[in-house]
């Protein structure tokens, strides 16, 4: 495909990257002889390495003109490939190349007692949060200066942190013998894929509806597990207090549960379960990050698994992976008949009542039962309630990230409040959406590929998810409105004239939504977001374009916080004035 998109053949495609290959080789050789010459010049009294992500290091707006303001202090600073630091074994679970190499580079620096770091990094940039965790350990002993540019960058405040770290410089260079300190060459154990014995005690963070189906999981093979209490304020509020403040918002809520259960354990020993994924997103570094913290504190009582979907059928067995997948289907599918329903219900509560015993009976049919009789049931006790529907609701798409549209603190306080404001809610069921379209996609890659073993087994799991959707689809029959969503192919084509990297699956399949719940006549989209969440901040960047695409449909992006916030409850307000006189235009003309 790629050699039909560039009008060539693949043997000259082959011919034009070794060429590439070999200028690259000779153009970083160059890089190291000029690194050379400068250092053998001498006329400075330190040597820093610069690490940072290239449109940082290399843009002296950005930086402020580190490296010239450097040079006048008599400090000779240079990006790590003017050095010949070897990085040779120096691994790291960090999905982010920028973010690895700086970590591999400062890594190398702290066996070299002439050269300092200096890493600078940017306000809210998660995938440093994450590589700083992993920093300062390796550099613990070594002086090293961070420097975070925002918007509000000060020159003075930046001249006082380069002489501050001047001064750590002299004194260190002051002492007898400067340690030579051994660079960390072993790739990290990703003890976070290993879990409990049977029988062990499992909480799990309660991180939304969905963390039913997970519970359930463990239950079924043999575990003694408790979904932890809504976290509040006050686990938020701790959470922060132990994190630095640039990681997605569910970092720090879960950071504050993973300490509070600490405290109210009393040394009794247990595991802590956490979600992971095997794709770049923050979710992934927080195993790593909460096992830093874990070491930093002293608490060794509480066992930390993260083990990734992958590692998780692996060690649990495709069975449990099967109900797993089931119950979070049937969950996606009564949080879409609670959105239908409670708007209209004539008595107040009852349909959340009726949805939390709907969550418990899922987890009992994951854990050993049948989730499919399960969602009938617990449809039919849904259908039970009475409504009222002689007035239409303005209709609300909502899509984002995992953590914003599944948490009841996050999702569901917002979900509560567009209802409050007359509208009705049309979630769109992300975690079965993605899940769906990495099976698929990864079957259509290994048959593109020829893979016979890939195909095999991708194609196994696929006929096999096909025959779970069709059994939930006949047992929720007519009782769910909006049940169809669209498929791999169909997600494809709706999100290719806004993104056409298929790798970042969250992103894709989330803009992806966007454009099906336009198409699908939606009166409105929220694009709901945690703070500093990635996928969120990327998808808010792409929309402009979707609004300047659809601008008849209301669409914005809801940064939720976890406190209130009256400028975000102001722009919400006038939103949803926006979708109602959107929604009355339309049925005044009919569209």
């Amino acid at each position: 495909s790629c050699c039909g998109a560039l009008r060539t053949s693949a043997g000259r495609m082959r011919e034009a990257f070794r060429a590439a290959s070999a200028a690259q080789r000779t153009f970083d050789a160059g890089l190291v002889e000029r690194g050379r010459r400068l250092i053998a010049d001498g006329g400075f009294r330190h040597l820093f390495v610069v690490l940072g992500k290239p449109y940082n290091t290399f843009d002296a707006f950005l930086n402020l003109s580190l490296f010239e303001r450097l040079r006048r202090m008599g400090v000779l600073a240079m990006p790590p490939q003017y050095l010949e630091l070897d990085i040779t074994g120096i691994e790291t679970d960090l999905p982010w190349r920028f973010s690895a190499d700086i970590l591999r580079y400062a890594s190398a620096a702290v066996s070299v007692p002439s050269v300092y770091p200096v890493i600078i990094s940017n306000f809210g940039c998660g995938p440093d949060a994450f590589t700083f965790k992993q920093l300062e350990p390796r550099l613990a002993e070594k002086p090293h200066l961070s420097l975070e540019f925002d918007e509000h960058r000060g020159e003075a405040g930046l001249i006082t942190r380069l002489e501050a770290f001047l001064d750590q410089v002299n004194q260190e260079k002051t002492q007898a013998h400067p340690k030579v300190r051994p660079v960390a060459s072993d790739r990290p154990e990703r003890k976070e894929g290993i879990i409990p014995e049977p029988g062990a005690d499992v909480r799990i963070p309660n991180f939304g509806d969905i963390v039913y189906a997970f519970s359930g999981m463990w239950k079924r093979k043999g575990y003694n597990v408790e979904i932890l209490p809504d976290p509040d304020q006050e686990t938020l509020a701790l959470g922060e207090r132990h994190s630095l403040g640039k990681e997605c918002l569910p970092y720090a809520i879960i950071t504050g549960e993973l300490l509070r259960l600490h405290q109210a354990c009393n040394g009794r020993k247990l595991a802590f379960y956490v979600p992971s994924l095997s794709f770049p997103c923050l979710l992934q570094q927080y195993g790593p990050g909460l096992r830093q913290l874990m070491a930093d504190r002293g608490i060794d009582n509480i066992t930390l698994t993260s083990p990734n979907a992958t590692e998780l059928i692996a060690l649990f067995g495709v069975d449990a992976g099967e109900a797993f997948y089931m119950g979070l289907l049937a969950i996606e599918l009564l949080v879409k008949a609670t959105c239908e329903i409670r708007p209209y219900e004539l008595e107040k509560g009852m349909t959340q009542a009726l949805h939390r015993e709907n969550l418990r009976r899922i987890e009992e049919a994951v854990a050993g039962g049948n989730v499919a009789d399960a969602l009938d049931e617990s449809l039919r006790k849904l259908a039970g309630i009475r409504v009222d529907r002689s007035e239409r609701r303005p209709l609300i798409g909502i899509s984002g990230d995992i953590y914003a549209k599944s948490s009841r603190q996050m999702g569901g306080n917002l979900f509560l409040w567009l209802e409050r404001q007359g509208l009705e809610v049309w979630p769109s069921p992300f975690n079965i959406d993605f899940l769906d379209f990495s099976i698929t996609r990864w079957f259509l890659r290994s048959v593109s590929r020829l893979e016979l073993s890939e195909m095999i087994a991708a194609g196994s799991i696929a006929l096999k998810r096909t025959i779970d959707v069709w059994r939930m689809k006949y047992t929720v029959g007519n009782r769910i409105r909006r049940i169809d969503e669209p498929g791999y192919l169909e997600l494809k084509h709706l999100a290719s004239p806004y993104i056409t990297n298929e790798e970042d699956e969250l992103l894709f399949v989330n803009i992806a939504k966007i454009i099906d719940f336009h198409h699908r006549g939606a009166d409105g989209i929220i694009n709901t977001a945690c703070f500093n969440c990635m996928v969120g901040n990327a998808s808010a960047a792409i929309i402009e374009k979707i609004r300047r695409d659809y601008p008849d449909t209301p669409i914005m992006t809801a940064i939720q916080s976890g406190v209130s916030d009256p400028s975000r409850r102001m722009a919400l307000e006038a939103f949803v004035g926006q979708v109602k006189e959107n929604s009355g235009r339309r049925a005044r003309t009919g569209r």
